[in-house]
Parts: C-alpha cells; sequence; structure tokens
C-alpha cells in the first residue's frame, strides 16, 4: 500500500444526499478516536441496546468513539440512541433523522466516521452484536502488523429469528488472505466483523447510494487498495429475519418476486464496478453476470415468462459460453419449456430454485 494512500484525505460526498435540514446531530465531545465505530439503526427498538453494548465493553489500549444513525425509526430506537449518547456524551456520536431517508443518511453516517480522524473504522448494523471485548483490540493489531492489509473480519454466529438453530457463517475453512477478486462472487464479509482502514479512497462514486448492498460496494472501494485478512474467531452475532420463509418446495410468490429484483439489481451492480474499475476483472465479472442471468431464466420459467426466459438465456450464454457451472441438461430443458406448448411442458420433478 503506498503512503500517499494511507494519508489523510477529505471525503467528498454530494450534498443531494442529505440536506441540513432532515437531520440532527449530537457530537461527541470526547478525545480523537483511533477506531470508530459506524452503527447504522432503523427501528430496532428490541436490539439496538445490545447493539451498543458490545460496543461499549470493549476493552482496548485506544480510544474508541461511536457514531450511530437512525433514519427516521417509527418505534423507539431514536430515543434508546439518544439515552445512551446522554449518558455516554464522550463516545458517541448520534445522527437523528426527521424522517426517512432512505439510504442516504447512512453515506452521512460513514462520512462522519471519515472525517472523525480515526486511523480505523469499524462496522456493526443495530441489529447485530459484537461478543467478544477484544475483538477490536485484536482486529487492529492485525492491521498494524501489515500494510499491506486494507480489511480485517472473522467470523460470526448467524442467528435466525423463525427460531432456527444458529450457525457459523463461515463453515468451512477459507482463504487467511483475500483480494479484491475473490469479492467478485459475492459479499462474503459480514457487516458486524468489518474493521478498514480510514481514508483509502478520496470520494463515494455517483452510483453508490442506487443498491440495497452498500457494504459490499464498500467492501470493493476498500479492497482496491490492499489486501483483506480473515480471523478464524467468532466474535459477533449477525442476525437474519428471513419471516418464516422456508427454503425447502415451490418458491412463495413473494419470495420468487424479491429474488428476481434482488438478482436484477445485482447485475446492475456488475456492471456498473466492471465500468468503475476500467474492465481490469471483465472476466471474472461476466463469469458471474453469466450465473445470474442463468439463475434469472430459471426464475421466469417459473412464473411462464417466456420473454424473459430467453432474454436471460441469451445473456447467460453471451456473457459466458463455456460456463461449467450451469447445468447443460437444466440449460436444455429450460429451452424445451419454452419452445414447447404448456401443456407437454417437463416439469415434473424439477428441483426448485435454492
Amino acid at each position: 500500500m503506498k503512503k500517499s494512500e494511507m494519508q489523510s484525505q477529505n471525503i467528498n460526498v454530494d450534498k443531494s444526499f442529505l440536506r441540513d435540514d432532515e437531520y440532527r446531530i449530537f457530537e461527541a465531545k470526547g478525545p480523537l478516536p483511533v477506531v470508530c465505530i459506524s452503527m447504522a439503526a432503523y427501528n430496532q427498538q428490541d436490539f439496538i441496546s445490545q447493539a451498543i453494548d458490545g460496543v461499549l465493553v470493549q476493552q482496548a489500549d485506544f480510544p474508541v468513539r461511536l457514531f450511530i444513525s437512525d433514519d427516521g425509526s417509527t418505534d423507539k430506537t431514536a430515543e434508546i440512541c439518544r439515552s445512551y449518547q446522554q449518558k455516554y456524551p464522550d463516545q458517541i456520536t448520534l445522527i437523528i433523522a426527521h424522517k426517512n431517508t432512505d439510504f442516504r443518511i447512512c453515506v452521512l453516517l460513514l462520512k462522519k466516521c471519515f472525517s472523525s480522524g480515526a486511523k480505523y473504522i469499524a462496522m456493526c448494523d443495530g441489529d447485530d452484536y459484537w461478543t467478544d471485548p477484544l475483538k477490536l483490540q485484536k482486529q487492529v493489531a492485525c492491521l498494524e502488523a501489515d500494510s499491506d492489509l486494507a480489511i480485517c473480519f472473522h467470523n460470526v454466529d448467524v442467528v435466525y429469528d423463525d427460531g432456527r438453530e444458529s450457525q457459523p457463517f463461515v463453515k468451512t475453512k477459507i482463504k487467511e488472505i483475500s483480494t479484491i477478486e475473490d469479492l467478485i462472487p459475492r459479499d462474503f464479509i459480514p457487516t458486524c466483523s468489518t474493521v478498514f482502514r480510514n481514508r483509502l479512497f478520496k470520494e463515494f462514486p455517483s452510483w453508490y447510494t442506487e443498491y440495497t448492498f452498500g457494504d459490499w460496494a464498500l467492501h470493493f472501494l476498500n479492497a482496491e487498495h490492499g489486501k483483506i485478512a480473515y480471523l478464524d474467531e467468532i466474535m459477533a452475532v449477525y442476525r437474519i429475519h428471513l419471516g418464516g420463509v422456508s427454503s425447502k418446495g415451490d418458491l412463495p410468490d413473494d419470495r420468487r418476486r424479491n429474488l428476481i429484483k434482488s438478482y436484477e439489481e445485482v447485475l446492475k451492480f456488475y456492471r456498473q464496478i466492471d465500468e468503475y474499475f476500467s474492465y481490469k476483472y471483465n472476466r471474472q465479472i461476466f463469469h458471474e453476470m453469466s450465473n445470474y442471468s442463468w439463475y434469472l431464466a430459471q426464475l421466469y420459467d417459473e412464473i411462464g415468462d417466456r420473454r424473459k426466459v430467453w432474454q436471460y438465456l441469451a445473456k447467460s450464454i453471451f456473457l459466458d459460453p463455456w460456463n461449467s457451472e450451469i447445468s447443460r441438461r437444466h440449460f436444455a430443458r429450460t429451452v424445451l419449456n419454452n419452445c414447447v406448448p404448456a401443456g407437454f411442458r417437463l416439469g415434473a420433478g424439477r428441483k426448485p430454485l435454492q
């Protein structure tokens, strides 16, 4: 990592992201932090106290500061955050939106963290929490030991709100050191496990707020400037709210529609980062776009939209003609299902998309 990349820079965020009259801010008055923590919250009154407490119990030989944003919650989340800020005015900065800003306040939250003077930034959403009081100490030590690292993350416990048993996020052995290319297939970094070097990039791209998976985009922006270290320890809990939707049997219509929307957003995101990185990773990105186009073809096949099936089948082939991850038999069956009359469709025994 070049020294010029490590020097303090101002993070420029277009003011259109959030106007001054859309929020109120309560600034912390303590010493400049070495680590600041970004905590985004919205309607999380049942969880936010546990998230904040997990930060306050951290044992570190350096100062930390917690930055919380509340995106216009309609429950008591903002009230709870305000009570903590009043109790710990030297450690907590709180930003409260007057009404929901649809993610824009999260950019302001990161901007405040970036301009705090901290050397490192950690992240924890308001419905997750840290379980190891030495978490920050361990991750900062990891980053301090190797200047080529941009990000450090660790394993977490995944807890489901439908009563299923918790399980580790990382279930098999993974690389201790990863690169930006490893991020292309998927975001493998749980938000609540992330610590990264501050001021690695100068400004947010104009497209940053267009996507619901801002953390993935942030990891790309940071990983452009260094490697990613993994600590094989469970030091936090990551909650998943599934609303009881089962992954077995036929997909409910609402889940299928959500998947279609999500996968089409991923395709748009891949095109965006391909251009952003000047097509440096074009081959890997096209391969993943081929996969997602195939997933979309299957979903549209299940709802009987032949035009969309052909559109995404063609895209999948065009993007990666020799994609070995796509079953040729399943591909051929999907083609046949959309060539013959509906009464002769070959759907018997087909496994649903997982």
